[in-house]
């Protein structure tokens, strides 16, 4: 996925989704998200969202990616919504 305001490119795998700057090639931020099914940006790239099996939606803060030294690994998404019917596909 290519962020739209071009800061990050963001691949994803049923487990995980890792971001990177696309003009240097380095890691901005990479997170576990178990059986990961969608995943979206915000038109303003600002957010980054992902969808799993479970039903739930994450909303992810794109602006502190690439400026912690960990690549975000301990931070929280920024929301956690609960679908409730089923897997969420799409986003």
């Amino acid at each position: 996925l290519w962020g739209p305001d071009g800061r990050f490119l963001v691949a994803t795998s049923p487990d995980r989704f890792e971001a990177i700057d696309p003009y240097t090639w380095a890691g901005a931020a990479g997170r576990d998200v178990r059986g990961l099914e969608a995943a979206a940006f915000h038109p303003s790239g600002r957010l980054f969202l992902t969808a799993d099996r479970a039903g739930r939606v994450q909303e992810w803060d794109t602006t502190a990616w690439g400026s912690e030294p960990d690549r975000g690994v301990g931070l929280p998404p920024a929301r956690t919504f609960e679908w409730g019917v089923g897997p969420a596909l799409a986003l």
